[in-house]
């Protein structure tokens, strides 16, 4: 739907201005090439916008003007792009590329969008809109030629009257963005799980929640919980003897294992250094005396893991772990913005003695 208005108010207004009967008013700190860089002026006829740049007033229209104008209109209609957009100029540069420009030099004028997949306008159609943008004002057509030229042309297509042409496009138009939202929407969806996924693995889930909420993480101490301790066995050995790559493959299969472990029980891996395992249980979510056990299970179950494990470029290695765990109290809490991590403060040294091969 298009709706043309002001009609007859823009002659009333500009003979007022004119003779200074009346002036614009200005925003603070807003000035006269302010308030003409407008893109509604852009879509003026030429002699309208040399009026504009030289006197800074909207001078008298004409017909010719108008269809200037609409021609403009109509191109937007047709190609749902505002004029000049490839030019990607400020306003008030087209505007005064476009008053400069005369008969003798390359006239300043929209620019016909490639077609694209079922999209094609008929030549004589792209021909009425230059007509409209000649430079003589006399020679552009009247409305009823234009009108008379537009509808020919829809009707040799045969997609119907030009108001058929122009709600068949908007209707496509509408299901095209319907398209795009539904994608961008899932794209969003798909990079906050992503996002989520990646907090939740930087920090237990209760207190990515509150983090995400804007809810502030205090530090907390707990009367009681149990951490777990673990290095493997001759690393230092093993990686000197193998290239960088096969060292990180290693740990990755050996950790993603553990990984599978935990999350059968009410634990969370604090952190990895190198070969060593952190992890506890009874923080951040208390579970009573319960932590003592769901730790005893997780050393049982690493230590048959690793039992198991062959080491890929080196099958021949028989793998072994220390584990040692330890219940006491500990202090919690978020530490780092740009890249938070939950740290534990524990005496960790007073578990090194306690971790023993296959004990």
């Amino acid at each position: 739907m298009v709706k043309l208005t002001n009609f007859g108010t823009e002659n009333i207004i500009s003979e007022k201005l004119y003779h200074n009967e009346i002036k614009y008013i200005l925003n603070e700190g807003e000035d006269e090439t302010d308030r003409l860089a407008d893109r509604k002026y852009v879509q003026q006829a030429p002699e309208i916008i040399r009026e504009l740049v030289t006197r800074k007033t909207l001078p008298q229209g004409s017909q010719a003007a108008d269809i200037y104008s609409l021609g403009m209109v109509l191109y937007q209609i047709l190609f749902r792009v505002p004029p000049f957009h490839e030019r990607g100029k400020s306003i008030a540069k087209l505007m005064e590329m476009i008053s400069m420009s005369n008969e003798d030099d390359q006239l300043i004028r929209p620019t016909f969008p490639s077609s694209q997949g079922s999209e094609s306008y008929n030549l004589q159609l792209l021909s009425c809109l230059e007509a409209c943008w000649l430079e003589l004002p006399e020679m552009r057509p009247n409305i009823k030629k234009v009108k008379t030229m537009v509808n020919a042309n829809l009707r040799s297509t045969g997609k119907g009257s030009l108001v058929d042409q122009m709600m068949k496009m908007m209707e496509e138009y509408t299901s095209n963005l319907e398209n795009m939202v539904r994608d961008r929407t899932a794209l969003l969806e798909e990079a906050q799980k992503q996002a989520d996924r990646l907090l939740n693995s930087m920090l237990p889930k209760s207190v990515a929640e509150d983090l995400k909420v804007g809810k502030p993480v205090l530090p907390q101490l707990y009367t009681c919980a149990t951490v777990l301790f673990s290095d493997i066995r001759g690393f230092t050995r093993i990686s000197s003897t193998s290239t960088p790559l096969q060292i990180v493959t290693f740990l990755n299969d050996m950790f993603s294992g553990f990984d599978a472990i935990i999350a059968k029980h009410d634990a969370y891996k604090v952190e990895t250094i190198g070969d060593a395992y952190m992890i506890v249980s009874g923080v951040p979510s208390e579970n009573g005396n319960n932590h003592v056990q769901h730790i005893a299970d997780v050393a049982l179950k690493m230590r048959s893991f690793v039992s198991n494990f062959k080491l890929q470029h080196r099958p021949d290695e028989v793998m072994m772990v220390r584990i040692g765990f330890h219940s006491g109290s500990v202090a919690a809490g978020v530490v780092g913005l740009a890249a938070p991590r939950w740290c534990l403060s524990f005496a960790v040294d007073r578990m090194e003695p306690y971790e023993t091969f296959k004990r």
